[in-house]
């Protein structure tokens, strides 16, 4: 493994048979996405997301024309010419002799730590307000898929990372009483809570989930009320306490594995975010309330641009 890191830095190859071999299988899968209605509703997702940014990687026929192989040594080259630029992590039960081992492949690869680079924000966003894009497809399976997006600016602080989290937490418990069990609309509603730093603080609530066309109208007003919600009443206190328990038991369990350590260095190093000792985030999960999930719920509702995309059948077989 040390050895093929050493030689993506100092000897990248670019065969021109394998890259032809490589985009004759991307023209053969792209005929088949192209009647994927996940792939063309996941485009739309991205689109609308990016309000139509051209850097929005879009998998089609352009795509494919515009491949070509030496700009692309050309581009991998310039990126990975500084070693010093990159962090490399290891966990797990790395022994004694492995330091030498990566002594010789990683601390031999060339590098200029004078050199420093950052990162360039591109401004990829949603459009300012209320992004809505409706579509119909021909579908053999008949079904409505929704997504829903708020994203907006705000302070990045552990407390408000992990308000969000539990603000997606909570809506999934609220929509699996009223749209899975009490309106029979969806097998189940996917939601996620996230604040991101880079390109600079930002937080995202997101949902997404497939219904019967006939009931999208009426779940959709449901998904609104249930959001509106959480900014003018308080969140049901025992659904808060068991999202908070849970996280705790998570946290437990997530101590003895690897990908739990690699992410905290890594956000260590990427972000500089703290690691928190046991009773830090013991302290952190006890200042969430009632009281401190309606404020922020009522900053993601009042300050958020929102992004709505609904696929619907072009016609119901059969009829």
């Amino acid at each position: 493994m040390l050895q093929l890191v050493y030689l993506s830095f100092e000897s990248p190859r670019f065969d021109p048979n394998i890259f032809n071999i490589l985009k004759e299988q991307y023209k053969n899968r792209l005929e088949t996405i192209k009647k994927d209605n996940g792939s063309v509703f996941k485009d739309s997702v991205d689109l609308a997301n990016s309000n139509h940014n051209p850097r929005t990687f879009l998998f089609n026929d352009k795509f494919l024309e515009t491949i070509d192989l030496k700009k692309a040594e050309n581009i991998y080259r310039d990126r990975i010419k500084n070693a010093a630029d990159f962090t490399f992590i290891f966990v797990g039960n790395i022994p004694d002799s492995a330091l030498e081992l990566i002594q010789k492949y990683i601390g031999n690869i060339n590098s200029n730590p004078a050199l420093k680079e950052n990162f360039k924000d591109h401004n990829i966003e949603p459009a300012k307000g209320k992004t809505v894009v409706h579509f119909k497809r021909p579908m053999e399976v008949v079904k409505s898929t929704v997504y829903l997006s708020l994203t907006g600016k705000t302070e990045y602080s552990k407390e408000n990372a992990l308000s969000i989290y539990i603000i997606g937490e909570i809506l999934s418990k609220r929509f699996l009483q009223t749209i899975r069990e009490e309106e029979g609309g969806s097998y189940g509603v996917n939601v996620g809570g996230n604040l991101e730093l880079i390109p600079k603080p930002t937080f995202d609530l997101s949902l997404t989930f497939d219904c019967d066309p006939d009931k999208q109208e009426k779940l959709m007003q449901i998904v609104w009320k249930e959001l509106n919600d959480l900014k003018t009443n308080p969140v049901n206190a025992n659904d808060l306490e068991d999202i908070k328990k849970a996280l705790l038991k998570s946290r437990e369990e997530s101590l003895k594995t690897n990908s739990f350590w690699n992410n905290t260095i890594y956000n260590n190093s990427l972000n500089q975010i703290p690691f928190l000792q046991d009773e830090e985030y013991k302290n952190l999960i006890s200042k969430i309330n009632q009281k401190t999930i309606q404020q922020f719920s009522k900053h993601v509702l009042d300050s958020s641009s929102s992004v709505e995309v609904i696929m619907s059948p072009e016609s119901q077989s059969g009829k």
